[in-house]
């Protein structure tokens, strides 16, 4: 092989190594967020949604991960915001706003039986 055969599939081995490594990541990007912002690490998904900055996951949980949780966060039972409309109270439900970077923030939704879990990536309000 000569010197531009070699460059070659260097380049498109590099390139092949780049990309896989950004599917990878891809695909792992819900479940990573999932255990940033609860530490659980047996998890059911039921739901996920990503579109126009937000996103969102649905996750159950058996009890014992749900009170970890509860111990997390300083939980409140109501959610108040003025402007999101995307983040429904239900009753009996904890909430708490993890405040983020700028505009961003997150708002993490445990139900009373502390086997559901809501987590909500927002931009604005």
């Amino acid at each position: 092989m000569n010197k531009i055969q070699v460059l070659l599939l260097c380049f498109v081995l590099f390139f092949v190594a780049l990309f896989s490594y950004i599917y990878y990541e891809a695909s792992r990007f819900d479940d990573n967020q999932i255990s940033a912002y609860t530490h659980a690490n047996h998890y059911k998904i039921k739901s996920v949604r990503n579109d126009h900055f937000q996103w969102y996951a649905h996750i159950m949980v058996d009890k014992s991960e749900g009170e970890q949780i509860f111990k997390l966060y300083p939980f409140e039972h109501k959610y108040y915001s003025q402007f999101t409309t995307f983040i429904q109270n239900r009753a009996g439900s904890w909430y708490y706003r993890i405040p983020k970077k700028g505009d961003l923030y997150a708002v993490i939704a445990l139900s009373t039986d502390k086997q559901s879990v809501e987590i909500y990536e927002l931009m604005g309000d």
